[in-house]
């Protein structure tokens, strides 16, 4: 519920992180989400990359159970997925398989792969992006749902929704990105920042849409946004 007093808070911050917010919103600042190959996100093994294997040790007798694990990693779809998380040789891999009598992995299902076209809120939910405005990070339900309900800075905010928009996004296109100004622009258009050129017309922060006017926010009912909306 976005109130006058949350209202004038949001704007008093002027873009910067709130003092106290939701234990939730540092947990969707810090995800790394897993993917293949070494260094790239989370380790797919439960352990930190520099306890990984050296190539040719997975053909020692004790390897078995990192290979198995791999195999049936649900990113993992192919020997070479192996061989780029563990940064051996194609061939060593392909032997150390046989070795152990792991069998091979199966083709990865697409709906195991992480997707460009969802992004999963600092709560946890998951939202379709064609539920947002495009760009996303005009869409005024979702700004305040991370400025005002997360508490983030508008840096924060830039860091989370790239975080977000990169993870599944195909290899053969380019990073999506988005600047802190324009982040301030459209906090100022919906009426969260007061921007130096205001002039009174602003997005309506709950439908991400048509005008607001003051008289909107000047009861005690205010605005309701939570993650039901989206």
């Amino acid at each position: 519920m976005l109130d006058n007093e949350q209202l004038k808070e949001a704007r008093e911050r002027d873009g910067e992180r709130a003092d106290e917010r939701p234990d939730e919103a540092d947990v969707g600042l810090e995800r790394d989400y897993p993917a293949v190959g070494f260094s790239n996100g989370d380790p797919l093994l439960n352990r930190d990359y520099s306890e990984y294997p050296r190539s040719d040790d997975i053909l020692s007798p004790d390897a078995s159970g990192v290979l198995e694990t791999l195999v049936e990693h649900r990113l993992i779809g192919s020997v070479r997925d192996i061989s780029d998380e563990l940064r051996a040789d194609v061939t060593v891999v392909s032997k150390a398989l046989e070795l152990h009598d792991v069998d091979r992995p199966e083709s990865v299902e697409d709906d195991a792969q992480p997707s460009e076209s969802e992004i999963e809120l600092p709560d946890g939910t998951v939202v379709a992006t064609e539920q947002f405005r495009s760009p996303i990070y005009r869409d005024a339900r979702l700004l305040e749902y991370l400025y005002v309900d997360c508490g983030y800075s508008i840096a924060e905010m830039r860091e989370f929704l790239e975080s977000e928009r990169n993870h599944g996004r195909g290899a053969e296109k380019p990073r999506w990105t988005v600047d802190n100004t324009d982040i301030r622009t459209e906090l100022e258009m919906v009426g969260l920042l007061i921007g130096d050129g205001d002039d009174g017309e602003r997005d309506d922060i709950r439908l991400g849409g048509a005008s607001l006017s003051e008289s909107e926010t000047s009861g005690t009912d205010g605005l309701t946004v939570s993650t039901s909306d989206f």
